[in-house]
């Protein structure tokens, strides 16, 4: 059970860094979309998250509910709902 804790804290250190390193506006979001962008990238890898144009445009913008609209309007939304909508409610709270 450690070593599995050891690692995810491992893979999510490094999703953080990497969206860290590709988005110049993470830092400066609300912890809650903070959270909501690592679960997507941990669930979607960084390079699928960044796939999601103009949900990430919107959050950039501050429009949190046209953000939360735009990750239910995907194909990862209608694969994996129940993750899309609690995701998509996170978002959405930031408004």
């Amino acid at each position: 059970k450690e070593v599995g804790e050891y690692w995810l804290k491992l893979n999510i250190e490094g999703v953080v860094y990497d969206l860290h390193k590709r988005l110049s506006w993470f830092e400066r979001q609300p912890q809650v979309i903070k959270e909501a962008l690592v679960n997507m990238a941990y669930q979607l890898g960084t390079a699928g998250l960044l796939g999601f144009h103009n949900m990430l445009a919107a959050i950039e913008a501050g429009e949190y509910a046209m953000a939360a609209d735009e990750a239910l309007d995907s194909l990862w939304a209608e694969q994996t709902p129940l993750r899309a909508h609690r995701i998509a409610e996170m978002i959405r709270s930031a408004a």
